[in-house]
């Protein structure tokens, strides 16, 4: 990719247009072309020079798109967790927009508040790959890789693809899929129909979204892949909240394509603790210990903590139903002890249950960890 500043700007040429250079040679696409007050420059991307030859033939001529016609936007817009570059404070939200056909060209995209659209900006023409599960995706405890375990997915075009990687890829974040609410990733994808794929060799419950993966999915749940081919959403305009409704509208839609925000405050969540443990002290006091994690925080340090990325370490143990625990109690270790007298009382004047402990977070709690089920 170079630069090159001209005086002039043939009107016969323009993005997309195979030009020639007097100093250089070879063949160059016209990438993009900007006004400036010393002239007009061009960024050009150099052809191969076997097809250059055949598509230049003089000075301007354009490498004429295909004759297809543009269909309508296909739109579904969700949070995702957090990564390691993303702000502590800011939702990390984006919209996967899509077509059935290649000339699609991108839309606008909006954000619908008190009834009106207010605009978030474009796509680029590329498009998304999203779509949705066609079979059941069980439950899974989402501790190892599932190398038997497969979904088959129908995606939104029948001329969009997925890759396969290997255990290297995997590591690197390669295949990373949204499906509702969990983050998978997958080794394998086998198409077995047109416009439909098989993935396998799973790994459930990516970057703290166990607690969706131990529901699993039914068939119509969408999917999409997260990758470079999604647009982020302003997170200074987008309310995260169960009630926003993002729109597009792209060259082929009548009417804007609405949808609502899938998975609102995702990203703001604190990660469920993980690893409980439980020891007996001679007294019969049962001491619990668990493991924070911390959100965007997904390589382990060594022989060290994750940053607490929360403006404070808390955390709520509750006994009976995690929505609204029969007890409750505010820790700010990641420790808790329940004497013989304690499980005696609590049994008798709730029943037998289960004890959980959530990290409170900044901007909410975690998913609950369950210690034990005290009986």
């Amino acid at each position: 990719m170079i630069t090159w500043r001209i005086g002039e700007l043939d009107p016969a040429i323009g993005p997309g247009s195979i030009v020639t250079l007097p100093s250089i040679r070879g063949y160059w696409r016209i990438r993009s072309w900007e006004w400036f007050d010393g002239g007009i420059e061009l960024g050009l991307a150099r052809v191969a020079p076997d097809l250059g030859s055949v598509l230049a033939g003089h000075h301007g001529s354009a490498n004429t798109p295909r004759d297809e016609v543009a269909t309508p936007t296909i739109l579904t817009a969700f949070e995702v967790p957090p990564d390691e570059t993303s702000l502590p404070s800011k939702p990390v939200q984006f919209a996967a927009v899509t077509s059935a056909s290649s000339a699609w060209r991108g839309a606008s995209l909006f954000v619908e508040q008190g009834g009106s659209l207010v605009e978030l900006g474009t796509t680029s023409a590329g498009r998304a790959v999203s779509g949705t599960l066609t079979t059941v995706l069980g439950p899974s405890g989402c501790t190892l890789l599932e190398p038997n375990a497969s979904v088959d997915v129908a995606l939104s075009a029948d001329d969009l693809a997925l890759e396969s990687t290997d255990i290297y890829g995997l590591g690197m974040g390669a295949n990373r899929m949204l499906i509702g609410g969990e983050l998978l990733q997958f080794l394998n994808a086998s198409q077995i129909g047109t416009g439909h794929w098989r993935l396998s060799g799973l790994l459930r419950g990516r970057a703290g979204t166990e607690d969706a993966a131990s529901t699993g999915h039914q068939p119509g749940a969408a999917i999409a892949m997260v990758d470079d081919r999604l647009t982020a959403l302003d997170p200074a305009i987008v309310v995260p909240d169960p009630g926003t409704s993002i729109a597009a509208l792209g060259r082929a839609d009548d009417e804007p394509v609405f949808a609502s925000l899938a998975n609102p405050g995702l990203s703001r969540r604190p990660p469920m603790p993980v690893a409980a443990r439980l020891r007996v002290l001679d007294d019969q006091t049962w001491r619990f210990r668990w493991t924070r994690r911390a959100r965007g925080q997904w390589r382990w340090p060594t022989a060290s903590e994750v940053p607490l990325v929360e403006q404070r370490e808390v955390y709520l143990v509750g006994y009976g139903d995690a929505e609204s625990p029969a007890r409750a109690w505010e820790v700010s270790e990641t420790r808790f002890e329940l004497s013989a007298g304690d499980r005696a009382s609590l049994t008798a004047d709730h029943g037998p249950t289960a004890l959980w402990v959530k990290q409170v977070g900044t901007f909410g709690l975690s998913a609950p960890l369950l210690l034990a089920q005290i009986t």
